[in-house]
Formats: structure tokens, sequence, C-alpha cells
């Protein structure tokens, strides 16, 4: 048959596409792979652009993350060593204090014999000062004006170095409240106003911790008038001379 002749069945034969399909241009092809180079060559400079400028972001700003850490670490770091510091000076200034105190008990002329060193009476004054929040000069010039720093000298009122009275002790044990809750447990130890006045005869630690006491509630009900508070602590009709003459041992001690 012809070119143009009809099959027997009335219809043209179908072509074969893949035998119809024209070859691909080689140059075409080429050009194509090379636009896929390119473009994953372009990829891969983006992606090392990238990295770069995160490098030269990290050099220029620090890792964030890395910055806080540090930054913490440091600030920690001179937190604690303030602390220390503190701390340090703290303790250096308490050990000056017990030392001038020491001196002061060493150099008082009138002190009589007692079994206490200056040091431990120093130690002792300073600490429960400072546990009562109390100026340790100003309790050791109540413990000089009483008794020179001698516990054992007791009368017939005032008992110990910091000659406590029954009536003061009684009162401790009626209203503690008021006294604050340092004092408690000291309280609740001795249970009451007679095994406590036995043992600020006895104990020099008990003493100057029931006269700290004392001087604190002293100073609160004066509203910070020291005069005032230290005639209370007296409460004798010499109360007016006492106050005068501990403010006096008081100002020499902080020079």
């Amino acid at each position: 048959m012809g070119a143009n002749s009809v099959s027997n069945n009335g219809r043209k034969p179908v072509q074969n596409n893949s035998e119809t399909k024209k070859p691909q241009n080689p140059e075409t092809y080429i050009l194509r792979q090379n636009d896929d180079e390119l473009q994953s060559a372009l990829n891969g400079n983006r992606r090392a652009w990238e990295v770069q400028d995160f490098e030269s972001s990290s050099q220029l700003f620090g890792n964030p993350q890395a910055t806080r850490a540090q930054s913490s670490s440091e600030i920690f770091g001179l937190e604690k060593k303030s602390q220390k510091q503190t701390t340090a000076k703290a303790q250096n200034n308490n050990t000056k204090l017990k030392s001038h105190i020491a001196d002061v008990i060493r150099d008082d002329e009138d002190r009589g014999d007692s079994r206490y060193t200056p040091e431990q009476v120093s130690d002792l004054i300073v600490e429960t000062s400072k546990k009562y929040d109390v100026d340790p000069l100003l309790v050791a010039s109540i413990a000089k004006q009483e008794t020179h720093f001698t516990q054992e000298l007791s009368g017939r009122n005032g008992k110990g170095m910091m000659q406590l009275t029954s009536i003061s002790l009684k009162d401790m044990y009626l209203r503690s409240d008021i006294y604050g809750k340092e004092i408690k447990p000291l309280l609740d130890k001795y249970g009451s106003p007679e095994k406590l006045l036995k043992a600020v005869k006895n104990n020099i630690a008990v003493n100057i911790e029931v006269g700290t006491a004392l001087l604190r509630r002293k100073m609160q009900d004066a509203k910070g008038n020291l005069t005032r508070a230290l005639e209370n602590y007296n409460g004798s009709s010499l109360k007016v001379s006492y106050a005068k003459s501990v403010k006096q041992h008081y100002s020499a001690m902080k020079k």
C-alpha cells in the first residue's frame, strides 16, 4: 500500500512516539547539566557563606548561649568572691573587737579575782551581742560599770557580772514574747525565774546573755534613747549618775 493508504480497519497507522521523538540536542543537555552544577555550586557557596557569616557573628557578638553561661559564671564568681571578702572582713572586725575589749578588761585595775580570762569574757560579750544585735562596746561598758568585768561579784539584789535581779528575771518569764525569740531556749531550759537566777550567778555565759537581752529590751522601750535605756536598766535611785558613767565608758571604748 501507498503512504496515504488506509488500513483494513479504516484507521491510519499509529506512529511510534519513541521512534518519532527527536533526540535531545547535545548542546541543550550540556547547558542544563551546567545549570544544575552551577545551581549546586551556588547552593554550596550559600551554605559556605552562611557558615562564614555565623562564624563572623560569633566572633563579633559571641555565642549567645556561651556568652550567657560565661556571664553567669563570672557573676556567680564575683558574688562568691564578694561574699568571701565580706565574711573575712567581718571575722577580722570581730577579732579586732574582741582584742580591744580584752585589753580594756586587762587594764581595769578595779577588776576583782576571776577564773575567767579577759579573752574569754570579751569573746562571750562580742558573740552574744552579735546574736542580739546590740553594740558589744555598750554591753562591755555596762559590765565595767556594774562589776568591772567580775562574774563572781553578787550582791543582795544583783547577781553576776551584769548584776541581774530577780525582778528582771520574773518579768522575762511573764512577758517572754517581748524579749525576743533568741532568749526563749534559755528560759525554757531553766523553766523558772528561781532556777535562772542561780544560773546567772554561777554561769558567766548565761549572765551575759540574759543581761544583753534585758539591755536590748530597755533600748526598744526607750526608742533608742541611750540615757533613758541605761537608767531603766539600773532602776535604782542612782540611775542618773549610773547612766552618765556608762556613757563615759562607752565613749572611751569607741575611741
